[in-house]
């Protein structure tokens, strides 16, 4: 999280992590990561991926979380 999130600095206010397997031992597509980023004044960037792999599923979302803040505060600034 820091290296997708760091470049944004005192931006990000909080950030939660939520992993779940929703199938329990029955395996299959089930891992899931949500990422919810708070910016405070900026907007709620909210990232979820699913992946059969814990690991894949994690990175993914980190990946995903630092673009969608990054697009999130362009258009905050297209805006003003």
């Amino acid at each position: 999280m820091r290296f997708a999130l760091g470049r944004f600095g005192d931006r990000v206010r909080t950030v939660r992590v939520s992993l779940m397997d929703q199938n329990g031992p029955r395996g299959g597509l089930d891992k899931r990561c949500r990422i919810e980023v708070d910016g405070g004044r900026e907007p709620e960037v909210v990232t979820e991926e699913t992946h059969a792999d814990l690991h894949a599923a994690i990175n993914r979302a980190t990946e995903r979380t630092g673009r969608s803040f990054a697009r999130a505060l362009e258009r905050v600034k297209e805006r003003r």
